[in-house]
């Protein structure tokens, strides 16, 4: 479960996320916790409400995002999501609309391509979706330039 808030970016920084809940009673218990945090981090944070979604499975979290050069036009990101944005600032640009090769090319730059493609007994990560997921973000932001930025991490 977690909180439904435009004003509270890091959830987790907010103790807005609570994970395993596996009946009603933690459910109605998870909700109130989670709202209390939440009003607790930022007292006048707009809160639609909380959310209940099945965990993803473990794997490497990626960011995409877009931001619209007034020379350039429009430019893609692609790097590790999660708290590794933060820390290692592992990301790369590259000009839309964009060819499958400079997916590919945007995804094997970054430091941390090696963990995508799996490392000590984890898994690869699935880097053909991470590749058409560029690719539809380059799509979308060249033919929609109402689109300022944006920001994903599937």
């Amino acid at each position: 479960m977690k909180i439904d808030s435009p004003d509270i970016l890091h959830k987790s920084d907010a103790g807005g996320v609570l994970l395993g809940i596996k009946n009603l009673r933690q459910a109605e218990s998870a909700y109130k916790k989670i709202l209390q945090n939440a009003k607790k981090y930022k007292k006048d944070a707009k809160i639609n409400g909380v959310l209940m979604v099945e965990m993803a499975r473990e794997g490497v979290e990626v960011i995409l995002g877009s931001t619209r050069d007034p020379r350039f036009g429009p430019v893609c990101m692609f790097g590790l999501g999660g708290i590794f944005v933060e820390v290692l600032q592992d990301v790369t640009f590259r000009l839309a609309p964009m060819w499958q090769s400079s997916a590919k090319h945007m995804i094997q730059s970054i430091k941390a391509y090696r963990v995508l493609k799996g490392i000590r007994g984890k898994p690869a990560s699935d880097i053909k979706a991470a590749q058409l997921s560029i690719l539809r973000l380059s799509a979308l932001v060249s033919n929609h330039p109402e689109i300022r930025s944006w920001t994903s991490t599937p």
